[in-house]
């Protein structure tokens, strides 16, 4: 009898690394793992070790996707920390020594992609994501358009900072050679200002440059000339003005690679303009830049359009997508070697596992003490304030949120020995006050 041995190889790997539960107080995980500290295997295998971000994402490739799996005869498989893909292979004996052929061979050029949807209704609470933007745009990750490099990070690179536009706190901006987070709303304030600015560092992750997916779909329309129909591709989403903006009517501009492609300009209207519906057809797959103009604002948004990446009105929950490509010049970023095997390092069959790293949101912490009760603190840890009429405590400088790690905040006086909770993602008030995001915690009665 003769047996038979029907073997799978990864073909790529994609990891989903999240702040809120890999960071402690005292150590950041990313810069951990990229630091000479001593132990720090030990460390990182111990917190990977209870991590499972298929409880916050659930993972699923869409429809055109899964059909080139199957005719491909690949797998998908979520895992604790993303997802991965694996191909059926054949073993085969070279001058290198054992190289693995796709069972069925792959194109010169193709592409799989996952869609991110959400789980945990207070997933955005605790993720570093915008929690108001100006167009209803998904997130894309891919491995293309990327420079060679170590690291496989699939976001784009910090967006560089731009006079005169609006940052939501928490917002990740390049000015030089620095990286700089918005500590509070911010509208036209320079990075040298402290107040609304800190510096930070750059360690690749998600930023509102990876918020660029539009929802596309086909309709009929009929052509005079051809005195026919064709499906023609169209994008429809709305706009929706920064708060400090006041104007009555705008110019919107859609451009992509060859030129303009549409505008549409409002009528002058008796209040400022909030939201606008905007409709663009005949567009074609690619990137496009929409330019805003109202009075004195301009603004510029990076956006993509590519029917592909949906399934047609299946975007219930959806975060965003994921499209990992082969094609000629992806370098590092490449799933097979240019004889269509599958990758090798080091005489080794290897893969790329390529990353996405999702920063935790941090808020002003605002203790809301019983009946108004005075408190002793330490002012350069939490501040007396008064908001809309209340006298609180809030914590001088933003607090990110963590699973696995407190934050030690005390009292002073009569209220030494307590230490006071930390805030609870529940907790994050999603309309700012005063230019920034609080979270709000109730205190029981303290001694006198």
């Amino acid at each position: 009898l003769m047996s038979f041995l029907i073997q799978y190889r990864t073909l790529f790997e994609v990891k989903i690394l999240h702040d809120y539960y890999l960071d402690r107080v005292d150590s950041r995980f990313l810069k951990l793992r990229a630091s000479n500290e001593a132990g720090k295997e030990t460390e990182i295998k111990r917190r990977l070790s209870t991590y499972d971000i298929r409880n916050d994402l659930d993972f699923e490739p869409t429809a055109a996707s899964k059909k080139f799996m199957n005719a491909h005869k690949m797998l998908f498989r979520a895992t604790p920390t993303g997802f991965l893909v694996a191909t059926k292979v054949k073993r085969q004996e070279t001058n290198e020594g054992i190289r693995y052929q796709p069972f069925i061979a792959l194109e010169s050029q193709f592409s799989i992609a996952v869609q991110l949807k959400v789980l945990n209704p207070i997933f955005q609470n605790f993720t570093a994501l915008p929690l108001r933007t100006s167009i209803d745009t998904f997130y894309y990750f891919s491995n293309k358009g990327h420079a060679d490099q170590s690291a496989l990070p699939l976001s784009l690179p910090v967006p560089v900072f731009k006079t005169r536009q609006h940052y939501e706190m928490g917002s990740l901006v390049k000015r030089g050679n620095r990286f700089f987070e918005a500590i509070k709303n911010t509208s036209g304030q320079s990075t040298t200002n402290t107040s609304f600015w800190e510096k930070t560092e750059n360690h690749q992750q998600a930023t509102s440059s990876d918020k660029r997916l539009v929802y596309t779909s086909y309709k009929p329309k009929y052509f005079l000339v051809e005195e026919k129909y064709r499906q023609v591709l169209v994008a429809s989403f709305d706009y929706t003005f920064p708060i400090h903006i006041s104007e009555n009517a705008a110019e919107f501009k859609l451009l992509d690679a060859q030129g303009e492609v549409g505008v549409i300009t409002t009528e002058d209207q008796d209040t400022a303009l909030r939201k606008v519906r905007l409709t663009f057809e005949e567009l074609k797959v690619g990137a496009h830049t929409l330019k805003v103009k109202a009075g004195s604002f301009t603004a510029d948004y990076e956006i993509l359009i590519d029917d592909k990446l949906f399934d047609e009105k299946n975007t219930a929950g959806l975060l965003g997508v994921v499209e990992i490509a082969h094609q000629a010049d992806l370098e590092e970023y490449r799933l097979l070697e240019t004889d269509g095997k599958l990758r090798v390092e080091d005489e080794a069959t290897t893969f790329p596992v390529f990353e996405i790293r999702l920063r935790n949101r941090s808020t002003y912490w605002k203790y809301v003490p019983l009946n108004g009760q005075s408190l002793s603190v330490d002012e350069a840890v939490l501040k007396n304030e008064t908001i809309n009429r209340q006298s609180v405590y809030v914590s001088t400088n933003p607090q990110p949120f963590l699973a696995q790690s407190k934050i030690d905040i005390g009292l002073l006086g009569a209220n030494a020995d307590v230490k006071l909770p930390n805030a609870h993602a529940k907790s994050l008030q999603q309309q700012p006050e005063e230019d920034r995001y609080f979270s709000e915690i109730f205190l029981p009665k303290m001694a006198e």
